[in-house]
């Protein structure tokens, strides 16, 4: 009896080694790669590129590699390094698709504001959305769909407003999303992110972004939002929804000290041969009401921000 366990033993461990080696071979790479770029291309666009496709058996997940999609004028919008799907096999069984985790590495997103007011990223968006309303009215899938985690790396994220030559970059962004898709509902969390924006005529402001939000059946919650640079700071809290004429509940502060100041006060070569105090800012505001009309309170302290030939000097509102 001990004989026939070990070679049922043996013959499994061999039939799972070959199984796994042909999950892992370019033919059967060629042979699942309709079926990947199929749907990809479905909600993405015909004219979305993707290069290879890999699978493995143990454990079970699918990757796709070297992702590109271009906007409606040909022109790159975004890009992908590697998406792995990470795939729980015995939920199959009863028609459920259960993925614990989606990685995502290297995405690239790249929005360009025209001369004319369009911004690329928002057509492409468009329709995505139109592509995914279209599929699921031409026909419900008989498998259930839960997914748990969505992991970002090393995102990048730039855009460029030709009409005013400002441009901005967010980089090194790592994300951490919990979704709930059944609830409608997410936990998104990123931080340390380094922001840069230029524009003609203002210094260059580099800085670092962190921030946790919620999503919860349309509406947005920030449960904190910071943006710092060298000696100035923005913070935001609050929520927003459920769109799209969403009821506001947010609170902002910006506090900025000398350095950050007197990068924007070319002005204060004036009055620079006399001693001065340094230069403070402290901005707390509240708004409220409708995304389409809102109501903005607040209470602003400053002091020592020359203007010109005159020094604004222990002003509030």
């Amino acid at each position: 009896m001990s004989k026939i366990l070990i070679i049922l033993s043996v013959l499994s461990i061999v039939l799972l080694g070959a199984l796994e080696l042909y999950v892992q071979s370019d033919a059967f790479a060629t042979r699942i790669r309709p079926y990947v770029i199929g749907p990809l291309q479905a909600v993405l666009g015909p004219q979305a590129q993707i290069g290879w496709i890999r699978a493995n058996f143990i454990p079970m997940y699918l990757e796709a590699r070297d992702i590109t999609i271009p906007d409606a004028h040909g022109k790159q919008a975004a890009a992908i390094r590697k998406i792995k799907v990470n795939i729980s096999p015995l939920p199959l069984l009863f028609r459920e698709v259960r993925l614990p985790s989606i990685e995502i590495l290297e995405p690239r997103i790249q929005a360009e504001r025209s001369r004319a007011g369009e911004v690329n990223l928002l057509t492409l968006i468009d329709q995505i959305r139109s592509n995914i309303a279209r599929m699921q009215t031409e026909g419900q899938s008989q498998f259930k769909l839960l997914l748990r985690t969505v992991t970002v790396k090393k995102a990048q994220i730039s855009f460029t407003d030709l009409a005013s030559s400002v441009q901005l970059s967010v980089s090194d962004i790592n994300i951490l999303a919990r979704i709930n898709i059944a609830g409608e509902s997410a936990k998104i969390a990123f931080n340390n992110s380094a922001v840069r924006l230029t524009a003609p005529a203002y210094p260059e402001v580099l800085g670092r972004v962190r921030a946790a939000l919620g999503y919860d059946h349309g509406s947005l919650r920030v449960d904190s939002f910071e943006l710092s640079t060298a000696d100035a700071d923005m913070t935001v809290s609050g929520s927003a929804g459920p769109f799209p004429d969403a009821n506001l509940d947010i609170k902002l502060r910006v506090r900025s000290g000398p350095q950050t100041i007197g990068k924007f006060a070319n002005f204060m070569k004036p009055l620079r041969k006399q001693k001065l105090p340094e230069p403070r800012m402290d901005v707390s505001a509240t708004i409220r009401g409708k995304l389409s009309d809102p109501e903005i309170s607040g209470t602003g302290k400053f002091n020592a921000i020359p203007f010109r030939d005159l020094l604004l000097q222990n002003a509030s509102f």
